[in-house]
């Protein structure tokens, strides 16, 4: 399950233009391993396994979100290895995709 725990949207445009760093944040859990992506408009995107920041990524904008925008290896209680992936669509808006060894867990982009 995932849930978006906080949102930016467009009236975030004039805080943006005074130095602040609009943000959006995904919470999730993947084989019992929690998992955070937070984005900000100035810092870049960032996701987290267990607390642990496993990937960055500074890029400002994501059209097509068929390439991975962050990735990271995470391994469950009984040791079994994946690869968690996150999509990622943003222009005006931001939007993800969470999969798990390639698949999507969940349907279209959140």
């Amino acid at each position: 399950m995932i849930q978006k725990t906080k949102s930016s949207g467009l009236w975030n445009f004039f805080g943006y233009l005074f130095g602040k760093d609009p943000q959006d944040e995904w919470c999730f859990q993947v084989n019992g391993v929690a998992c955070r992506v937070l984005n900000g408009w100035r810092s870049g995107a960032f996701l987290y396994v267990n607390g642990q920041e496993k990937d960055r990524n500074k890029q400002q904008i994501a059209l097509g979100g068929n390439q991975p925008f962050l990735s990271a290896k995470i391994r469950d209680s009984q040791g079994n290895e994946s690869t968690v992936s996150i999509h990622v669509k943003a222009l005006t808006k931001v939007v993800i995709q969470i999969r798990l060894n390639g698949q999507p867990i969940h349907d279209g982009f959140i």
